[in-house]
């Protein structure tokens, strides 16, 4: 408003002091106009950019004050932080004592178990050297019978290994005559070469064991009673005519019932009419033994 009033003065003292006419005032009063257009419009400018930097100002202000604010909150969030730090260095601290003494219980468990599992290896290694014994003494047993009774016939005789004990079955034939619980003379003979092997093998123990047919023998109570005496009577030719150790044989009498194959054919009859001599080697008890430690030991530890 000063401008446009200093501007209309000068304009008008121009007017009294000189002679103008009347386009060039027309002109002059135009640009003058013009120019105080120009000046209101910078002048808005100006102020809009006054108004800006005064909420810039205020904005600058706010953050001042919230970044204030949150310094104050961030030294109170650091003290907690700085309590919980404590708090868990002491529960570190703590941990570290209980592992210390946990480490020290588990190294004496661990060396328990150690020289348990030591105790257990070896316990397994005498199993294996026994096992191995065994079968070494097994595959000589099955040699050597193999070798002295093959004089009697492919026909006469069997020889198996049945849940590690080796089963001689002989055809009653070569040790009686039919009916006949004494030991016929050829059968002695027959008898030596089954003991030859066992004293070969002083470790061997022998259940004599004689079976029949279902045939009933005529002059006996029963087939248990007949074979029962002839077990007896081949076991007393075992030690007193061969010198078999009396504590390492046993006789036994099954009758008929212990067939391996049917009554009903002649050839199963003769194959149930048989001596069987279940020889068991010592060491199977040993192994049994063993065993039964190793399998107490396990379930302990369970």
């Amino acid at each position: 408003m000063i401008m446009r009033s200093l501007c209309i003065i000068l304009i008008a003292g121009l007017c009294l002091s000189s002679c103008i006419s009347k386009k060039k005032y027309l002109e002059t009063l135009a640009s003058h106009a013009q120019s105080n257009v120009d000046y209101e419009d910078i002048l808005a400018l100006k102020e809009l950019k006054i108004v800006d930097q005064d909420q810039t100002i205020d904005s600058l202000r706010i953050v001042n004050a919230t970044h204030k604010g949150a310094n104050e909150a961030l030294l109170i969030t650091q003290d907690r932080l700085q309590d919980r730090l404590d708090a868990v260095q002491d529960q570190v601290l703590a941990e570290q004592k209980s592992k210390s003494s946990t480490t020290q219980d588990m190294r004496s468990v661990l060396n328990d178990k150690e020289e348990t599992i030591r105790q257990r290896d070896a316990k397994l290694e005498q199993l294996k050297n026994i096992i191995a014994k065994q079968a070494n003494t097994h595959q000589r047993l099955l040699t050597d019978f193999t070798t002295k009774l093959s004089a009697y016939g492919a026909d006469n005789y069997s020889l198996k290994i049945i849940g590690g004990e080796l089963r001689i079955s002989l055809v009653d034939n070569l040790v009686f005559r039919p009916s006949q619980t004494r030991v016929k003379t050829e059968g002695l003979s027959n008898l030596g070469l089954i003991a030859g092997v066992i004293n070969d093998h002083p470790s061997l123990k022998i259940y004599v064991i004689s079976n029949t047919d279902n045939a009933k023998v005529k002059g006996f109570t029963d087939n248990l009673e007949f074979s029962a005496l002839r077990a007896a009577n081949v076991v007393r030719v075992l030690t007193d005519d061969y010198g078999v150790s009396p504590n390492r044989v046993l006789a036994g009498g099954k009758g008929e019932y212990a067939p391996i194959a049917s009554n009903q054919t002649r050839e199963g009859r003769i194959e149930n009419q048989r001596i069987d001599f279940i020889i068991e080697s010592r060491m199977d008890r040993v192994v049994r033994e063993l065993e039964k430690a190793l399998a107490e030991e396990e379930l302990e530890e369970k």
